[in-house]
């Protein structure tokens, strides 16, 4: 039996992907919408936020086998996983089960997740409509955050920006969501826009650890469907 690791975060999305809970609904499963948050090849974890009526912040699975699992997982992906009902808690809100089933889903807003340590201020959004202004941000602001370091599993903020050519930026611009955590352990969850307000949803993942953490969240947005403005970022 082939074992990975993945760690999932559940969208509190019900009201767009759905979640049941098979002791409200009797059936022989849980299903939730998530984000895979780390993959390796000795193991396989997953780990998630509860969606509105389940009653654990994450899951670990155990023996995901390639009938569960027919993609190759990666950090960001949005899937569907489904749970047996006889989980066990370890923690509070923290539950031990096993998969049914893990599809591809996709995400309801298209962002990437970048720890870059530097400055820690107040949380704030900066528009970017072309290349050019993307290549100004990244020049002004290296040496204030550590664009070029990889931290853990999460892509570098030079090597995330690579994909946004001029073409991509004929239809689509992009918010960074600059974001000061007082814990490195803390994840995000981009949840929609609502008006000029990027919604984001605060993980915490685990006990919590007591090192700052500094934060962009690439939120990447289609002309046609949203306006081309400054926005806020509420972070719940």
């Amino acid at each position: 039996m082939k074992k990975i690791i993945i760690t999932i975060l559940v969208l509190a999305i019900c009201s767009s992907y759905g979640c049941t809970d098979n002791k409200q609904n009797n059936k022989d499963f849980i299903s939730v919408s998530a984000m895979i948050d780390s993959v390796s090849d000795n193991g396989n974890i997953v780990s998630l936020i509860t969606a509105d009526n389940v009653n654990f912040e994450r899951i670990y699975l155990n023996d995901v086998s390639d009938n569960v699992l027919n993609f190759v997982p990666s950090f960001g992906q949005f899937v569907r996983v489904e749970i047996l009902p006889d989980y066990r808690e370890t923690d509070p809100k923290v539950i031990e089960a096993n998969a049914t089933k893990i599809t591809l889903i996709e995400p309801i807003i298209d962002a990437q997740y970048i720890r870059a340590n530097g400055e820690y201020n107040n949380n704030k959004t900066v528009t970017i409509k072309s290349k050019e202004e993307l290549e100004n941000y990244y020049n002004t602001n290296k040496e204030s955050y550590s664009f070029d370091f990889q931290h853990d599993k999460f892509i570098t903020f030079k090597n995330a920006i690579e994909k946004y050519t001029n073409e991509y930026f004929e239809n689509n611009f992009l918010v960074l969501a600059i974001l000061t955590e007082g814990s490195g352990s803390h994840r995000h969850i981009v949840t929609g826009v609502n008006g000029n307000e990027i919604n984001i949803k605060r993980i915490s993942v685990g006990l919590g650890t007591d090192d700052m953490a500094s934060w962009h969240i690439i939120v990447e947005l289609n002309k046609e469907k949203y306006q081309m403005t400054n926005y806020d970022v509420k972070v719940q």
